[in-house]
């Protein structure tokens, strides 16, 4: 008996449900605010919009994307990323403290960081390191 491998896939893995086209949907067209108790629908809807505006991120200088997420999850979503696009990523795990360091990790297209990291980087920037 011939086993064929659709009938060991589950469809419910890679289908995305409704509500996470409509936010990845609205998400595309202006800023938005996802709340949800789930890390994983989060990160799913983010990493999607990522790859549906990595045209955009690619090719229009001064355009990027930010994760700002807690410490133990930056290395997690940066390896994500990596996987999943093709875009570069850079991970900020630490402060920086000379402009030549954030010019590195300013070229890239998108940005994996803490939220004090970030706060203290836009600060700086601010004040033109």
């Amino acid at each position: 008996m011939a086993c064929h491998l659709s009938e060991n896939v589950s469809t419910q893995i890679f289908t995305p449900r409704e509500y996470q086209v409509e936010l990845l949907d609205s998400a595309k067209n202006k800023n938005i605010i996802i709340c949800s108790s789930s890390s994983i629908a989060k990160t799913f809807i983010a990493v999607k919009l990522v790859q549906e505006l990595a045209y955009d991120i690619r090719f229009k200088r001064g355009k990027q994307a930010v994760f700002v997420l807690d410490l133990q999850n930056v290395v997690v979503i940066e390896s994500h990323m990596k996987l999943l696009t093709d875009l570069t990523v850079v991970s900020i795990k630490e402060c920086i403290n000379s402009y030549t360091e954030w010019k590195d990790h300013s070229e890239a297209a998108v940005i994996v960081t803490t939220a004090e990291l970030w706060m203290t980087i836009c600060m700086e920037k601010g004040k033109s390191m």
